[in-house]
């Protein structure tokens, strides 16, 4: 059995591009690593975790398929 050690990266669609790189960078602290505006891509990363987001403009989001959760403090949302 391979035992997983933790989580490497997660891939995304998002409609746009520079909205959502803006929303990860201002609420979760995430630095972009790699911006490919042509390809419209992006990878950011905080800590260990590497998010990749890949724009697709006709993306509609759905609660039962893309997904992931973090570990956060309460009260860290008073900052926000």
């Amino acid at each position: 059995m391979i035992v997983v050690e933790g989580l490497d990266s997660v891939s995304l669609p998002v409609k746009e591009l520079q909205e959502s790189i803006k929303f990860y960078e201002d609420v979760f602290d995430f630095e972009i690593l790699i911006e490919d505006k042509v390809k419209g891509e992006a990878v950011l990363k905080l800590n260990d975790i590497y998010l990749r987001l890949v724009e697709q403009k006709d993306y509609k989001p759905s609660v039962n398929i893309e997904s992931f959760s973090f570990f956060v403090d309460s009260d860290d949302f008073q900052d926000v």
